[in-house]
């Protein structure tokens, strides 16, 4: 299952704006299991789409 959040960061070094949730910050894209636990982790700036925050999850999936 792979999903993501954005979060307001005033303070981090790269951020950006989410439109759609109208939030200056970054987006954390996850992947878990199907017992809910972490796979992976991704931090990136808001203004990544849901879509390629996706890919670059199941890119590194694939390398692991």
């Amino acid at each position: 299952m792979i999903d993501s959040q954005s979060v307001k960061a005033p303070q981090a070094k790269t951020r950006g704006y989410d439109g759609g949730k109208k939030i200056v910050g970054r987006k954390r894209h996850i992947a878990v299991d199907t017992d809910g636990r972490f796979l992976l982790v991704s931090l990136t700036p808001a203004d990544i789409s849901d879509s390629a925050g996706a890919e670059a999850i199941l890119a590194a999936n694939r390398q692991r």
